[in-house]
């Protein structure tokens, strides 16, 4: 718990680099791995899709990628409050070569950006309730996951890079982009999207699990329908949400 503790007070000191100094922290203490892996998944030409969770210090990564290889990535994110601490990040990732676009309006901002080719980047372990959700294991609890991820791959093409980052013991971090992640057919196409944000899911679970304390643990992940999932439940929720639409046009 006291490392928790620890880690959760650097990461907060680690973001005040944006301000300012971010580029030369990363110059010194970033070691980034796996960027032939994004070079592969780029030159196919459909976009690339880089999927983390809140392990290690998520701004450090994707700033990381675009000082060191000049990854033309946009990440999903949310505003910042009070919005005097979100301009002063938002500068400070733009000098890092990082855009984003922010909830809830971002599918427009996310496909232009895929279609030039270009990088988006997904953190995918925060809660998602319906309709935007299906609920998958994560550390054995069926919990709410936004299944946008796996809609836009599945539309685009665009390839899915898992990236991990942790602090190491000397202070420096490892950054490293892994290698795409296989697609996982199924005839429902319900099903399919559950299937493959349960299969992100897991590889990010194997993630935290590495490097426990460096997750940030203090956001609301387990909230909503905890309970075991049900026989076929991601056929089933396909078939409600479709009944509840043609119930409303008759009404």
């Amino acid at each position: 718990m006291t490392e928790s503790y620890e880690q959760l007070g650097n990461l907060f000191l680690e973001v005040i680099l944006l301000f300012g100094p971010m580029k030369k922290f990363i110059q010194k203490q970033v070691d980034f791995l796996g960027y032939e892996n994004w070079v592969s998944a780029k030159n196919l030409g459909h976009g690339v899709i880089v999927l983390s969770s809140h392990l290690g210090n998520w701004e450090v990564m994707a700033a990381a990628g675009g000082v060191l290889h000049q990854i033309d990535a946009m990440i999903v994110t949310k505003i910042l409050k009070p919005s005097w601490f979100h301009r002063l990040v938002e500068n400070g990732r733009k000098n890092c070569g990082i855009s984003g676009t922010y909830e809830p309006r971002t599918l427009k901002d996310v496909l232009k950006q895929l279609s030039r080719g270009e990088t988006v980047g997904f953190v995918l372990d925060q809660y998602a309730g319906a309709p935007i959700g299906v609920r998958v294991p994560f550390f054995g609890v069926p919990v709410g996951t936004a299944n946008v991820v796996a809609a836009i791959a599945k539309r685009t093409g665009a390839p899915v890079l898992p990236v991990i980052n942790y602090r190491k013991p000397d202070g420096r971090f490892h950054v490293e982009i892994q290698s795409p992640l296989q697609w996982i057919e199924d005839p429902s196409p319900h099903k399919e999207l559950a299937l493959n944000t349960a299969h992100y899911v897991r590889v990010l679970e194997g993630h935290i699990r590495q490097r426990p304390a460096q997750w940030l643990w203090i956001h609301r992940r387990f909230k909503g329908d905890l309970s075991p999932l049900r026989e076929d439940e991601w056929e089933q929720a396909r078939i409600r949400r479709n009944h509840d639409r043609s119930r409303e046009k008759k009404s």
